[in-house]
């Protein structure tokens, strides 16, 4: 009998259809948030200043706190950097990473750099408007009483803590929505084979929605490999498998049929869900990659999969009919270390 397991690795976290969805809902509130921040800035400003006096200690103050914040930015910009020279040089890259070492030394140097830069930017912007905004929470106050000077006072605060919602949630979303991507990629084996299954998420994007309702198909190939890690020399890929699959729509009947072109063996689906046919084209289940007698118990191995979403001719016809596709492929997504262990 053959055992697979896994050893520790990274935590996959597992998005279906809803947490996709949610993401652009994320994206949606830190819009708003940076809209709304704009909005309390424009409110504040507008107050009036009040005497002469107010503006000239104003004046004096918006002055110091210049003065502050550029030998502040001067010091941590010393650490900033050095920061992003030991990240890029001194610590490691994890071994059987789905990108190159110089890939993943270049992304996290520059997701620190990105991240100090909007710390900055949200305090940057706080400490500029609160110095501008003190001397007409103090001007509200003397005119207008103690609920116009508190309104201001928190839309003045209020800036900050929406620049922080905004900017933090941003980037990461931009990143993630909307592009194709593989998930929940699990390893298993029966008695004999070893066992892949996959889920392509945002299969099938509003454009190749768009067209696969003109009648122009579109088509999933998914890329599934199995490598033996060697921390002392070059990977060495041990088995590789092609899945491919189209959809096309059928304008008269108003149904989808999902069938193999390579890779497998399975009969048309059909459906008039067009999500329904989404799932089916993106599903990767049980596949068969490799006979667990062929892997040794003293190796490690690991599973990559990468898919490419292409509307117009397959894969297989892209060499006869060139100009008629768009391609959207995704980055590899990499299984933890497996290894094989023999029970009797």
């Amino acid at each position: 009998m053959h055992v697979l397991a896994a050893e520790g690795g990274p935590i996959n976290a597992v998005f279906g259809s809803f947490e996709d969805r949610a993401l652009w809902v994320v994206l949606g509130i830190s819009l708003v948030a940076l809209v709304f921040a704009y909005y309390l800035v424009r409110e504040v400003l507008a107050a009036p200043e009040g005497t002469d006096k107010m503006k000239e200690i104003a004046r004096a103050i918006q002055e110091g706190s210049r003065a502050y914040l550029n030998r502040q930015f001067r010091t941590v910009g010393v650490f900033i950097l050095l920061l992003t020279v030991g990240l890029f040089f001194i610590l490691p890259v994890p071994s059987g990473t789905a990108h190159g070492a110089m890939f993943v030394r270049v992304g996290r140097s520059f997701a620190f750099i990105l991240g100090a830069a909007f710390s900055a930017v949200t305090g940057f912007t706080g400490m500029w408007l609160a110095v501008r905004g003190n001397v007409r929470v103090a001007n509200a106050a003397r005119e207008s009483g103690l609920r116009r000077a508190l309104r201001l006072a928190f839309r003045t605060g209020g800036v900050a803590g929406m620049f922080t919602v905004g900017l933090g949630l941003l980037v990461p979303t931009l990143g993630w929505a909307g592009s194709p991507r593989i998930s929940n990629l699990v390893v298993t084996n029966s008695d004999n084979t070893l066992l892949v299954n996959a889920v392509l998420l945002g299969s099938l994007p509003d454009g190749i929605v768009e067209g696969l309702g003109t009648g122009i198909p579109a088509t999933v190939r998914f890329q599934v490999e199995l490598w033996q890690y060697n921390s002392w020399w070059v990977d060495r890929r041990v088995a590789a498998k092609i899945l491919e699959r189209q959809v096309v729509y059928d304008v008269l009947t108003k149904e989808y049929r999902v069938s193999a072109v390579q890779g497998e063996e399975r009969d048309p689906y059909v459906t008039r869900d067009i999500w329904e046919a989404e799932r089916v084209l993106s599903e990767v289940r049980t596949l068969r990659l490799a006979p667990i007698s062929s892997l040794r118990t003293q190796d490690l191995y690991y599973v990559r999969v990468r898919a490419d979403v292409r509307s117009g001719a397959p894969d297989s016809f892209a060499k006869i009919m060139p100009f008629w596709s768009s391609r959207v492929e995704t980055d590899w997504e990499q299984s933890p270390l497996l290894t094989v262990s023999r029970k009797r």
